[in-house]
């Protein structure tokens, strides 16, 4: 059986999300100043315009890379809100919530988009809206788990995310020592949010 033909819409959307991948890649090895169109459309196997048919500049294409990650952590953290079984999911959530503090790569990329983002106002309203919808994807499952209607959960995605980005651009993971502070500052700081549930419900 014939496989259909994709239709031109279609088609316009593989290679969009082959060159969103192709640039994730190249972003986290290279870092986004270092990496080249060239280069990114290399690894996706397209040319120089088919990158131009679907994206303005870099900045524009990082931003995409950036909002597929928040669309892979909403998703992962959907997956670890079905948990039925309360202790294993705060269990499950600890150990993602160490893991996106070792995200090192990640961590520094958006620091370095961030720099990038201050002469260019345009740039920076993406950015800024795309750092609101992290906060809500993280202030929905993940910090329900931890604090009560009192409080926004809004504040605590943002310290949760504080840390993250804090520790994990501190470089600690050169130092066995120094990872394992880390871990035990990022676990520090759920079991504190923790507490604060149990002591509002008292």
């Amino acid at each position: 059986m014939q496989s259909r033909r994709l239709t031109r819409q279609e088609s316009r959307l593989v290679t969009r999300a082959a060159l969103v991948k192709a640039a994730e890649e190249v972003f986290l090895n290279e870092g986004f100043e270092h990496a080249s169109v060239e280069r990114i459309t290399e690894a996706a196997g397209f040319s120089r315009g088919a990158f131009y048919s679907n994206f303005r500049d870099k900045e524009e294409l990082a931003l995409a890379v950036i909002e597929k990650r928040c669309q892979e952590l909403a998703q992962a953290l959907r997956k670890l809100h079905r948990i039925s079984d309360s202790i294993e999911r705060r269990a499950a959530i600890r150990v993602w919530f160490l893991k996106q503090c070792r995200e090192t790569a990640w961590i520094a990329l958006r620091l370095e988009f961030n720099r990038r983002a201050r002469g260019k106002p345009q740039v920076a309203r993406w950015l800024a809206e795309l750092c609101r919808q992290e906060i809500r994807t993280c202030a929905d499952p993940l910090v329900q788990e931890y604090t009560s209607g009192s409080v926004s959960a809004e504040i605590p995605a943002v310290a949760l995310l504080a840390v993250c980005h804090g520790l994990g651009s501190m470089g600690l993971e050169f130092e066995p020592e120094l990872d394992r502070l880390r871990d035990a500052a990022a676990t520090l700081v759920l079991e504190r949010l923790l507490s604060a549930e149990s002591r509002m419900e008292d």
